[in-house]
C-alpha cells in the first residue's frame, strides 16, 4: 500500500507507562504532493504519525521502607533497605520492593520476572544484573496510615505471664480441637514435633496464652512452645523468644492472630522489642499453608469489639496486620522531602528483630513504619513473610527470607502515553515519534 506501518516493543520512549508493556506504533506515508509548499520548491513531503500505547500498573511492594534521603546529599543516601553478606538472600515472590532511598546488597536479592526495585534515590546503588532490574520512582512512598488497634476493651492488663494462660487441661483442649476449640492441624510438624499431639497435662512444655495487654514480658523455657489463641495481643513490654517456639492462627479461614508493640531502643537488653532471631520457629497467621501448599492462610484478628485488624482498605485490601509497631513519638519519623530526625536510623528504633529461612512464617502485613527490623539467623527452610513496611530493614547472618506480597492482582489502565501520542506535548516527542 501507500502506507508503512511499524510497531516497536518496548517503546523507545515511554514517559507515563511501564516500558515492559508499551507499544510504539508509526504510520508513514511517503512522497505526499503538496500544493501551496509547492511555491516554496518543496512539491513533496514524507507524512508521519506516531503513538505509544502502554499499560500501567501500580506496584506491588512485598519490602517497602519510609525512611527519606538525607538533606543535602540526595545521591550519597545511606540505604534503607541492605543485603549484608554473601551468604545472605531475599527472594520476593509475585512483589517489588519500594524504597524512599536506596538498596544495596554483597548477598543475593532476587524477584519474579516483572518485578523491580523501585528506588527514589539515585542512581541505584546495586549492580544489574547480577541484582534485579531497577526502577527511578519520582515521588516518595507514603506510609499507608494503617490503623493499629487501639487497647479499648482487651482483656488485661495483665502483670504476670500465669494471669494470661489457660490451665493445662484447657490448654490440651485447644491443641486437640475439643469443642469450641477448632485444635492444631496435623500439617503443624516443627523440628520432628507433631503440636497436634503436645500434652500440657502429660508435662509436655507447652503454654497457651489468651489475648489482651501484657505489662510484662512474654518469653518461655528452652525448647518451650508457646501457644497463642486467637485476637490481639498488645506486648507494651516485649517478647523474648529465645529458643521456643511461637505459634497462633493456624486456623485457615478464621480469625487469626495481631500482635502490637511499642516502638523502642531497647539496645543490648529486653524489656520492649520482638526478640524473635533467635526463636527456634514463629509462624503467625499461616493457617493451613504451613508445610503445605495447598493450605489457606487465617483470616484478619479481631479486636475485642470484633473489628477486623486489616489493611484499611489501602492496597493490599482487606489483608490482616500480623506484626505491629506504634508509630515513634519522640522523635517524630514522619516521610518528609529530607529525613527529619538521625535517631530515627539505626540503631535507634529497633522493635523487630525477625529471624529467616525455616524459622520464621509470618502472613499478612509486618507494619512498622517507624521501626528499623532486623532479620538474622535461620539460613534454611521455606518460611516465608508476607508484606513489611518499614522506616529500614536489613537481612544479615547468612539468613535466607522469602518473601510473599499478600495482596491479588490488580487490573492494569490501558493508555496513549504523553511521550508520542496526539499533539506531543513532551520535549522529545518530535524525535522519539519521528525518528
Amino acid at each position: 500500500t501507500d502506507y508503512l506501518v511499524s510497531m516497536t516493543t518496548p517503546s523507545p520512549l515511554c514517559v507515563t507507562c511501564d516500558e515492559e508493556r508499551s507499544l510504539l506504533v508509526s504510520l508513514e506515508r511517503e512522497d505526499v504532493g503538496t500544493f501551496f509548499a509547492g511555491l516554496f520548491g518543496q512539491d513533496e513531503w514524507d507524512l508521519r504519525q506516531t503513538s505509544v500505547a502502554g499499560m500501567t500498573f501500580e506496584a506491588k511492594y512485598a519490602v517497602i521502607t519510609l525512611r527519606p534521603p538525607k538533606s543535602g546529599f540526595p545521591s550519597q543516601n545511606d540505604p534503607n533497605i541492605a543485603i549484608n553478606g554473601a551468604g545472605t538472600s531475599l527472594t520476593v515472590v509475585n512483589g517489588d520492593i519500594g524504597t524512599n532511598t536506596n538498596m544495596v546488597s554483597s548477598g543475593s536479592v532476587v524477584l519474579d520476572d516483572g518485578f523491580r526495585v523501585h528506588h527514589y534515590d539515585k542512581p541505584q546503588a546495586w549492580a544489574s544484573p547480577p541484582g534485579p532490574e531497577g526502577h527511578p520512582i519520582p515521588d516518595l512512598i507514603q506510609d499507608p496510615n494503617y490503623t493499629i488497634p487501639a487497647e479499648t476493651g482487651a482483656a488485661g492488663p495483665f502483670t504476670t505471664l500465669a494471669a494470661a494462660d489457660f490451665d493445662d487441661a484447657q490448654c490440651l483442649d485447644i491443641i486437640a480441637g475439643n469443642p469450641p476449640y477448632p485444635g492444631v492441624p496435623s500439617n503443624y510438624v516443627v523440628d520432628g514435633v507433631h503440636v497436634e499431639d503436645l500434652d500440657p497435662t502429660a508435662g509436655d512444655d507447652v503454654t497457651c496464652y489468651r489475648p489482651g495487654i501484657y505489662d510484662v514480658e512474654l518469653n518461655g523455657a528452652n525448647d518451650e512452645f508457646i501457644l497463642l489463641t486467637p485476637g490481639v495481643y498488645f506486648l507494651n513490654d516485649g517478647a523474648d523468644l529465645n529458643s521456643t517456639y511461637l505459634i497462633g492462627g493456624w486456623t485457615a479461614n478464621a480469625p487469626g492472630v495481631a500482635l502490637v508493640f511499642n516502638e523502642c531502643n531497647p539496645g543490648g537488653g529486653g524489656g520492649c522489642a520482638f526478640r524473635g532471631e533467635a526463636a527456634h520457629s514463629t509462624i503467625l497467621n499461616a493457617g493451613t499453608l504451613f508445610n503445605n501448599t495447598g493450605g489457606a492462610a487465617a483470616s484478619p484478628a479481631l479486636t475485642a469489639g470484633g473489628t477486623p485488624v486489616i489493611s484499611n482498605g489501602i492496597s493490599p485490601a482487606e489483608v490482616g496486620l500480623t506484626l505491629m509497631v506504634r508509630k515513634s513519638t519522640s522523635p517524630l519519623c514522619p516521610v518528609a522531602p529530607f529525613e527529619p530526625h538521625p535517631n530515627c536510623s539505626p540503631p535507634k528504633n529497633s522493635t523487630l528483630k525477625l529471624s529467616g529461612g525455616g524459622s520464621v512464617f509470618l502472613a499478612g502485613v509486618q507494619y512498622a513504619p517507624t521501626d528499623n527490623v532486623t532479620f538474622s539467623g535461620g539460613s534454611s527452610g521455606n518460611g516465608y513473610v508476607g508484606q513489611i513496611i518499614s522506616w529500614t530493614v536489613t537481612y544479615s547472618g547468612g539468613t535466607s527470607v522469602r518473601q510473599v506480597y499478600p495482596g491479588t492482582e490488580a487490573n492494569g489502565v490501558l493508555r496513549l502515553d504523553e511521550a508520542c501520542s496526539g499533539s506531543g506535548t513532551n520535549s522529545m516527542s518530535h524525535t522519539a515519534c519521528n525518528p
